[in-house]
């Protein structure tokens, strides 16, 4: 104790008498001004990471589409373009599906296996065109993206602990993301719907996206699709067409 006692006493015996000094004085009065602006820039760092992790927090989306990413589910994908109506009806699993299309009550069955589609005609499997219209607009990457980008206008929870989500975007948010474009218009927002379930797992989404659509062709256009998810993780394995 008394040896750090005499380190202290002789340090500051070494200050003073540098302090003295001239060319001595102007380095201490350098270093420590080194050591303030120091401080301050770590200072700010720390409050800009803290800032940062504020907006994470701001922007988490309090739903779940996670049992959508796993790709092991049946589905409902319904499009009213301007009242015609296609219903899409199938089974995920993983990277392949096995659907039907309805079309103005014409039924058509379907084989897709990563992107690669099969049409059955006459027990025949041949390979197709994708058919499902607007397509970018049920991949749950792409609707997960637009979520994003998207403002919470209203939430409803109920007694058995699911909500429903209603959401606003603009039409320049979606083009960016479905149409890789950048465009600057000032037009009413879309909507989209979200319902969950009691553990906040979305099992349906809604989206009137007659703003987007009307922008993309030049006129006044309605779009409305649905997409209901049900059997999260039933879905057996779908063999492949012979």
């Amino acid at each position: 104790m008394k040896e750090k006692v005499s380190r202290i006493k002789s340090a500051i015996h070494y200050l003073k008498k540098l302090w003295k000094n001239p060319r001595a004085k102007g380095g201490i009065i350098l270093g420590a001004y080194f050591l303030f602006f120091l401080f301050i820039i770590v200072s700010l760092r720390s409050n800009t990471n803290n800032d940062y992790k504020g907006i994470e927090l701001m922007n988490d989306l309090g739903f779940s589409l996670e049992k959508i990413k796993q790709n092991n589910y049946h589905y409902l994908y319904n499009i009213d373009y301007n009242d015609s109506k296609v219903l899409y009806e199938g089974d995920r699993y993983y990277h392949k599906e096995l659907f039907t299309k309805t079309d103005n009550q014409k039924i058509e069955t379907f084989y897709n296996y990563d992107e690669t589609y099969l049409k059955n005609i006459n027990n025949v499997w041949s390979k197709t065109e994708n058919p499902y219209y607007f397509y970018k607009l049920r991949e749950i990457q792409n609707i997960e993206e637009i979520l994003k980008n998207a403002y919470e206008e209203s939430k409803t929870e109920y007694s058995n602990k699911s909500k429903i989500y209603t959401y606003k975007v603009t039409t320049n948010s979606i083009v960016k993301i479905i149409d890789k474009k950048n465009i600057d218009i000032s037009d009413i927002p879309n909507t989209i719907i979200l319902t969950t379930n009691s553990d906040q797992e979305v099992e349906k989404i809604e989206m009137d996206l007659s703003t987007y659509i009307s922008y993309k062709n030049y006129k006044k256009d309605i779009l409305k699709i649905t997409i209901t998810y049900s059997k999260f993780g039933e879905v057996e394995l779908i063999e492949d067409p012979k």
